[in-house]
C-alpha cells in the first residue's frame, strides 16, 4: 500500500510517543459517545463503519442511517479533536483493524505541528461535507431506483485501479441491506436495481465480488432512470 503524503516519517515518529497502536477485531465500535469521547484514531490497515448514532440498534433495518465506510489509510474521529463535543457517530470495524489511538489533546497538538496532517483533515472534512450535501439533494430529488444506481456508480469508480479504466471490481461489495440504509430506500428496491443491471449485462456478481463491465453503461442506465425511463432498471 502506497501511504499518503501526510503519513509521513516524521509524523508517525512522533504518534509513536503519544498514540498507542492497537489491534481491534472485525465488528468492534471504536467510537460512540457513551463510550469514547476523547479519541481520535488513524486507521493504518483495515475499514471501519459509520453510522449515525441513533442508528446503533437499528443496524438490521432499514431506518438504520449508514454514514461510509472508510479504509485505510485515513483518520475517524478527527471533529472531537477540533470542536471538542462527544461523537454523533457510532463508528465498528468490519474487517481486521490496525489503528494509532490518539487522546483529541495530542492529535489536535500533532495538527499544529505537521501542515500535511492538518490540510489532509481538512479535506476530509469538505469531502464529508459535500457527501452529506450530495444525500440530502438525493433524498429530496432522486428516485428510489436512481439513488441505487448512483451508489453503485460511486463504489465503482472508487474501486477502479486507474480513473481511465471502464471496468472495476468492488473486491467486497456491501449487502443489499447496507446499501438501502446508505441510500434510504427499501431492501428490495436494492435488489430489484441489482437483477436488472445484472440481466443487462451491465454488472456481473463473483463471490463477495462486484464486476462492472463498462461504467459507461452504468451511468448511462442512471441518466435515462433519472429522466424516468422506467425500463432502465
Amino acid at each position: 500500500m502506497m501511504e499518503p503524503q501526510w503519513f509521513n516519517e516524521q509524523l508517525r515518529s512522533d504518534l509513536d510517543n503519544v498514540a498507542a497502536k492497537q489491534k481491534i477485531s472485525p465488528g468492534e465500535t471504536l467510537i460512540h459517545a457513551d463510550l469514547d469521547q476523547h479519541s481520535t484514531y488513524i486507521i493504518v490497515d483495515g475499514s471501519v463503519r459509520v453510522w449515525s448514532h441513533e442508528s446503533l440498534q437499528e443496524q438490521d433495518s432499514c431506518d438504520a442511517i449508514l454514514l461510509d465506510d472508510i479504509t485505510a489509510i485515513d483518520i475517524v474521529g478527527e471533529i472531537a479533536a477540533i470542536d471538542g463535543k462527544p461523537s454523533n457517530t457510532v463508528i465498528e470495524s468490519i474487517t481486521p483493524v490496525k489503528a494509532y489511538r490518539i487522546h483529541i489533546d495530542h492529535f489536535s497538538n500533532l495538527m499544529n505541528d505537521h501542515s500535511d496532517l492538518r490540510n489532509h483533515v481538512f479535506k476530509i472534512l469538505c469531502e464529508r461535507l459535500r457527501s452529506a450535501n450530495d444525500r440530502i439533494h438525493d433524498a429530496h430529488l432522486l428516485p428510489s431506483k436512481s439513488r441505487v444506481l448512483k451508489e453503485i456508480i460511486r463504489l465503482a469508480l472508487k474501486a477502479r485501479l486507474d480513473q481511465n479504466d471502464l471496468q472495476s471490481e468492488i473486491k467486497d461489495f456491501p449487502r443489499h441491506n447496507i446499501i438501502a440504509s446508505r441510500c434510504g430506500v427499501t431492501r428490495e428496491t436494492v435488489t430489484r436495481a441489482i437483477g436488472c443491471l445484472s440481466k443487462k449485462g451491465i454488472i456481473q456478481r463473483k463471490g463477495r465480488a462486484m464486476i462492472i463491465h463498462n461504467i459507461h453503461n452504468l451511468k448511462d442506465s442512471f441518466h435515462s432512470l433519472k429522466e424516468g425511463n422506467t425500463n432502465s432498471c
